[in-house]
């Protein structure tokens, strides 16, 4: 069984892995690592706090509502939570998206 402590040391891809079963835990774990670089990025970009925060809001809520559509992609869901975090220009994509309230 994998305790919480035990999530503090899981690779990124790993919780990821773990989130489409329904992992609340490792769900969680990944927002407590990303949400604040996310938000962060985006405020930087939009230059207004509440706006910001619907945007890390709205990604994490994708992430959890569409991750049990990818069990069997879940490389997919891999890369695309790479993407934004790792590559943020493909942040500000969303973040455009977002403005436009798609």
């Amino acid at each position: 069984m994998i305790t919480k402590n035990d999530y503090l040391k899981i690779y990124y891809s790993q919780l990821l892995d773990l989130i489409p079963v329904g992992d609340a835990v490792a769900f969680r774990e990944i927002y407590d690592r990303y949400s604040d670089l996310l938000y962060i990025f985006t405020y930087r970009k939009l230059k207004n706090e509440s706006e910001a925060q619907d945007v890390v809001h709205d990604v994490f809520a994708w992430l959890w509502e569409n991750a049990k559509q990818m069990l069997f992609s879940k490389k997919l869901l891999s890369i695309f939570f790479e993407s934004f975090l790792m590559f943020p220009k493909r942040l500000l994509l969303l973040v455009i998206l977002h403005r436009s309230n798609f």
